[in-house]
């Protein structure tokens, strides 16, 4: 997410395990990332906006809610974060791995209105 703020990703290419020495199990990816001029969504709070982000992806095995609502780095009720991910139509179950980053931005507004 902090990537695709600040950067357009292209791949440019695989890199099968073949090419790299030890050899690892699973192949790999060079990137393209061409840093804008501007961030990629726009946000009330840019430091708000990463601590919904580090908390979404802090705790992965737990749902966003969850992971929010014991976040070290948020002061959110589990009823507030509940009305807004309500408000933006997602499910109270959704993992922050299934957000886009416009969502991210759409919640972290909301939540630290």
């Amino acid at each position: 997410v902090a990537v695709q703020y600040y950067c357009t990703a292209s791949v440019v290419c695989k890199a099968e395990p073949h090419c790299f020495i030890p050899q690892p199990k699973v192949a790999s990816s060079v990137v393209n990332l061409k840093v804008g001029e501007k961030p990629t969504v726009d946000v009330n709070d840019e430091k708000k906006f990463f601590a919904v982000v580090k908390s979404a992806f802090g705790q992965r095995r737990k749902t966003l809610m969850n992971a929010l609502s014991k976040s070290p780095y948020l002061s959110a009720e589990k009823e507030k974060i509940l009305n807004a991910l309500e408000k933006m139509g997602l499910s109270a179950d959704i993992r922050g791995e299934k957000m886009s980053i416009e969502q991210f931005a759409e919640l972290s507004d909301i939540l630290c209105d």
